[in-house]
Parts: C-alpha cells; sequence; structure tokens
C-alpha cells in the first residue's frame, strides 16, 4: 500500500484539499457560526453535479439540455428556489443585443422546433461577451430568472458533434428532473 492510499485510509486530507466557509447567517460572516466544508465533498456524477452540504442534504443541481427542454425543466421546477439549480442550454445563437445599460447584453437562442427560443441575459461586468456569429451551435451556463428567461454566466461556442455528447447529458438530467418532482408529491 501506497502512502496516498494509507493517507485516504486514515482520513489525512489531500494536501491540495481547501475548505469552504458557508455561514449561516448572512449578517454574521465570522467563521464561528459556519461550517467548513472540503471542495473533496462536492461530487460530480455524470452531468449532474450535487453540493452536498455538512447536513447531507443535496442543495444545487446541474441540468444540461437543448432549448426545448431547458424550457420545459425551468417550467415545471419552478417551485424550487433559482439558486437551487443551474441550467446549461444549447442552442442555436439567433441574436445578441444590448439591454437597457450598455453592460447586459441579451442573447436569443432557438431551438430545432419553430417558435422555441429562450432569452438570456449576459452581463459584462468583469468580462466581455465573445464575437460569436448568428447561427452557431452555443452552450449557455445560467440560473432561471423568468419564464424562458436566463441569467447566464458563460456562453461558448461549441463544435457541431459536442451535440452529440450532450444528448446523452440530457437523458441523465431528464432523469434527475423526475427525481424532483418525485420529490415534490410523493
Amino acid at each position: 500500500m501506497n502512502s496516498k492510499q494509507s493517507n485516504r485510509q486514515n482520513n489525512i486530507p489531500h494536501p491540495y484539499t481547501r475548505n469552504l466557509i458557508l455561514t449561516n447567517d448572512k449578517t454574521n460572516k465570522s467563521p464561528t457560526n459556519s461550517s467548513a466544508i472540503r471542495i473533496s465533498e462536492i461530487t460530480t456524477t455524470s452531468n449532474v453535479t450535487t453540493f452536498n452540504n455538512p447536513n447531507g442534504v443535496s442543495d444545487m443541481k446541474l441540468l444540461i439540455g437543448n432549448v426545448e427542454q431547458i424550457s420545459h425543466w425551468s417550467r415545471r421546477l419552478s417551485f424550487l428556489p433559482a439558486t437551487d439549480i443551474i441550467y446549461q442550454v444549447y442552442g442555436i445563437l439567433s441574436s445578441i443585443k444590448t439591454g437597457k445599460t450598455e453592460c447586459e447584453k441579451m442573447i436569443c437562442l432557438r431551438g430545432q422546433q419553430a417558435g422555441c427560443a429562450i432569452v438570456c441575459v449576459f452581463y459584462e461586468i468583469d468580462r466581455k461577451l465573445q464575437a460569436i456569429a448568428q447561427g452557431k451551435l452555443v452552450l449557455c451556463t445560467g440560473k432561471a430568472i423568468g419564464i424562458n428567461k436566463f441569467q447566464i454566466f458563460t456562453v461558448k461556442e461549441l463544435r457541431p458533434y459536442d451535440k452529440v455528447a450532450f444528448h446523452r447529458a440530457t437523458v441523465v438530467s431528464q432523469w434527475s428532473v423526475d427525481e424532483l418532482l418525485k420529490s415534490k408529491n410523493p
């Protein structure tokens, strides 16, 4: 048995393990009223990422799907707080327009079906939106802020063959959505 295996068995943390401090009270930011969580407690299963807090309750899900699926799922899961689910939606970039302020960019993604579209809002606060041509396949990551409207944090251009890998991931996401809906209505 090598030293790495013996350290894991003795619960000695890896030297690169960092702790995250989560405060329970928003007004009191001192570490005395908080729980330390190791990054190793964040697990990823296929495309669904779950963050386990010290109580063992999963708080956050990552769901991947195309425009039609994400539109449908976000409506069905609207009973959950917006911070509990992060969506990755892929679709065809239809347009990019400047919003009410100069830093607000409105991105319209369309799906395979006619009439199905999602508006994604990107704020150019710490970085600029990369130039992507209309008609390209893109992946946007963010949270739902309304019906068919998302605040996104990243936009990435995809290659056409990436769609196959994401198609597989959507199947697992569908299972997660079904599980969340069952937990609401046992």
